[in-house]
């Protein structure tokens, strides 16, 4: 709250002045903390293991070729019923890669599984599989914040029976028999080893290289922050004027990706009425889960908003299914039960109307960025 009370009483101080408004509609304090929320550039080497250049190059080609490759995938347990989503029969192996859930051309989210709140890999996640574009940038990964860098991360979807249902083993098996060559001319002995431990982190290395390249920047709103003022809609400047005033948006979704990262319990119903639950576990404790703290149960990491328009459905599960429906959420404070925990005491209802609530979707539409080039989406 700190942040936009500064914010506030400095637009305040200076309309003592009647100071001019950037565009109409923002205070110089305003635009200047809106600039904030630039997108910065990304070093695309991992910091492991000390790749750079054309070395660091192959080893996202490497990266992107494993993440394509279902062929060390473990077997299905739940088969593909024509309706679902599903990759083959039970017990079929080598089905699941990590694009099954991470789909390219869907801004590496889930639109396979259905009904589309929770994702299917070799069996049902619990959980909507989130957008891997910018993911680079996190300080904390999985929505309860389990890893704090993105290589490690590997180890969960490559081993989670619901995932791939795999192993280090099977992976390094299949790297020994279909990437040796190019294994070995990227991790030389005292960088990748010949273990399947050393294997399996040196290719987690090789896959975090190539997520650091998905990346998407140069929305409408981007090209609002360079004052080109006619890139975004009137609605929609309206929309962010709320977006960092009234609506309080901006207390937890700010910075370069629209998101600080931080954990919060916003009371998202875990079976919403109306929504796709059919999958859905009864109960989730989001970061509780991780951190065995009472105090953490029900909070979930607060995502970036980046390309959000393309990536829905939205919340942990997938309970709600359109912005304007996140919009409403948030207007009405969440909601009451049937969530872990406590819900965080800044989820309180909105004194926003109709009008209001669309121009904060129109806003939000202005987050889509340019498209991951199709290079790195096959």
């Amino acid at each position: 709250m700190a942040r936009w009370t500064a914010v506030l009483w400095a637009s305040a101080f200076a309309g003592c002045w009647a100071e001019p408004r950037v565009d109409g509609h923002f205070s110089e304090a305003e635009w200047a903390y809106l600039q904030t929320y630039r997108l910065p550039p990304l070093d695309p080497c991992p910091p492991r293991l000390g790749l750079a250049g054309a070395q660091c190059d192959d080893a996202a080609a490497l990266g992107q070729a494993l993440f394509f490759d279902p062929s060390f995938s473990g077997p299905l347990a739940i088969a593909d019923d024509g309706v679902n989503g599903g990759l083959g029969a039970i017990g079929e192996r080598g089905k699941v890669s990590c694009a099954s859930c991470h789909m390219p051309d869907a801004w590496f989210a889930d639109r396979r599984s259905n009904p589309a709140a929770t994702s299917l890999g070799a069996a049902w996640t619990g959980r909507n599989a989130t957008s891997l574009v910018n993911a680079a940038y996190q300080r904390s990964f999985l929505m309860h914040g389990e890893f704090t860098e993105l290589a490690p991360l590997l180890e969960v979807p490559l081993t989670r029976p619901a995932l791939l249902n795999s192993s280090k083993q099977e992976l390094a098996a299949a790297i020994r028999a279909r990437y040796q060559a190019r294994y070995d001319a990227i991790f030389e002995p005292d960088l990748g080893g010949s273990d399947d431990e050393q294997i399996f982190v040196a290719a987690s290395v090789a896959i975090e290289a190539y997520e650091r390249r998905l990346v998407s920047g140069g929305s409408a709103f981007d090209r609002y922050l360079d004052e080109q003022w006619d890139a975004i809609p009137e609605s929609a400047k309206r929309g962010l004027a709320l977006f960092i005033g009234p609506a309080l948006c901006s207390e937890c979704h700010d910075g370069p990706l629209l998101g600080d990262g931080e954990f919060r319990n916003t009371g998202v119903q875990q079976h919403r009425p109306g929504a796709s639950i059919a999958f859905v576990p009864a109960t989730d404790l989001g970061r509780g889960r991780h951190t065995g703290d009472p105090a953490d149960d029900g909070k979930f990491r607060t995502p970036g908003l980046r390309n959000v328009a393309e990536t829905g459905p939205y919340m942990h599960a997938g309970q709600i299914p359109t912005l304007a429906g996140v919009v409403e959420f948030y207007r009405w404070g969440g909601d009451d039960a049937g969530f872990a925990g406590v819900k965080d005491p800044m989820m309180v209802p909105l004194e926003l109307g109709d009008e209001d609530a669309a121009d904060l979707v129109a806003f939000l539409e202005t987050l889509t960025g340019e498209a991951v080039p199709a290079e790195l989406r096959r």
